[in-house]
């Protein structure tokens, strides 16, 4: 039995970079940049106004000048024409270029204007007040974002403002999901007494969206060999197969045996966590991996997170560190020796994580309002209030 540790080891070995392809930036959202972005000029690219008032020279204050006398007006995208001299100034708009004569721009709330003359009320003024500096956001050439990105509305904005209508992104990989189990009935279905209805064929779909990726072929079979053979020969065309279901001990689990008839190679066959110890990764003859997930619900959350995020994120250039630090306000036991992991959310009436109470990996509302999973190592037989764990947000 594999750690968790040695599975994202085995895991990233597998790991290729993914093809690269073009992308417009007005549908970039959950993309994965396959490039460093560098800057193309300053930012900004001068001195650049940040408030609406006018815009002087800080010696002039100094020398004791209240009263200003308007030269002319600098609206944005325009140049100062001329220079201001002693004891006058631009009006000026937010946006504008500082003209070079000037250095310090006072905001119309701090103004009285008197015809031509215009009269300043702060009480205290500092030399390049309101205006942002010429390449003080960033340098000509400095790289901006790194390969491995995950792209949401922040980036759009800044390769927009960066002058890159497209760029390269992490093609996903073509992708499968196969579902087991002969007490699972589709959504849609009227469903028996004894039946249970297919949410974890949703669960996977929903969770392969963060990454933009949408299965190519998705099938529910029985627990029949013949049927399951024939699903998963079909589902071996796609570099990517996720199955559900069908891998512990009993006497219908049949998803490792029709795996090895068909000649995918067995990287890892059950891992020293909880929930989630059945999990079984393998790789087909023409390079598909296969990772097959335990049928409970929430044993095929976390395991999708451990180790099928983790392996995207491996062929998409992403550091692997998605775990945060938090502090836990309760007292937990670990029993199993294994790493456990366990809802948890932010809490909401103070600090550190609460525990959130759940029947089992098979309770269908474990993480409804959870906000994470909290890592209990399996070094550490108690978690006392106070003491910081691993904490996995969804």
């Amino acid at each position: 039995m594999n750690t968790i540790q040695q599975t994202h080891a085995i895991i990233r070995a597998q790991a290729h970079p993914f093809t690269a392809v073009d992308c417009d930036i007005d549908h970039l959202d959950r993309h994965v940049l396959d490039e460093d972005i560098f800057a193309d000029r300053d930012y900004p690219p001068f001195d650049r106004v940040a408030m609406d008032g006018i815009a002087l020279r800080y010696t002039d204050w100094q020398s004791g000048t209240r009263r200003f006398r308007i030269k002319s007006e600098v609206f944005a995208g325009d140049r100062a024409t001329g220079e201001i001299g002693a004891g006058e100034c631009f009006v000026i708009m937010t946006g504008a270029a500082c003209p070079v004569s000037a250095d310090t721009v006072i905001r119309k709330e701090d103004l009285v204007y008197h015809g031509e003359m215009v009269e300043v009320t702060s009480a205290a003024l500092k030399p390049y007040q309101n205006i942002a500096k010429k390449a003080e956001d960033c340098s000509k050439g400095e790289r901006i974002l790194p390969r491995g990105r995950l792209c949401g509305p922040s980036v759009v904005a800044l390769l927009a403002a960066l002058g890159k209508p497209s760029v390269r992104v992490s093609k996903m990989p073509s992708t499968a999901i196969v579902t087991t189990g002969s007490e699972i009935v589709g959504v849609e279905n009227k469903v028996r007494r004894f039946q249970i209805r297919n949410s974890n064929g949703h669960l996977l779909v929903s969770m392969l969206k963060k990454w933009n990726i949408t299965p190519e072929y998705k099938i529910h079979v029985k627990d029949s060999k013949k049927a399951l053979f024939s699903a998963l020969e079909e589902a071996l065309k796609s570099e990517l197969v996720l199955i559900n279901g069908g891998i512990s001990a009993g006497d219908a689990d049949y998803v490792l045996e029709m795996l090895q008839a068909l000649d995918v190679e067995i990287l890892v066959s059950r891992v020293a966590i909880k929930p989630g110890k059945p999990f079984t990764l393998g790789r087909s003859k023409n390079g598909t991996l296969v990772f097959a997930l335990p049928g409970n619900p929430l044993s095929c959350m976390v395991t999708f997170i451990l180790f099928v995020e983790n392996y995207l994120q491996a062929c998409s250039g992403i550091l692997p560190e998605r775990c945060n630090l938090a502090s836990v306000n309760f007292h937990r036991k670990n029993n199993s020796g294994f790493d456990e992991f366990f809802p948890v959310r932010d809490n909401p009436n103070g600090i550190g994580l609460e525990l959130m109470q759940y029947n089992g990996s098979g309770d269908i509302t474990a993480g409804l309002e959870a906000s994470g999973f909290g890592w209990h190592p399996r070094e550490l037989s108690d978690l006392h209030p106070g003491q910081q764990i691993s904490y996995i947000p969804y």
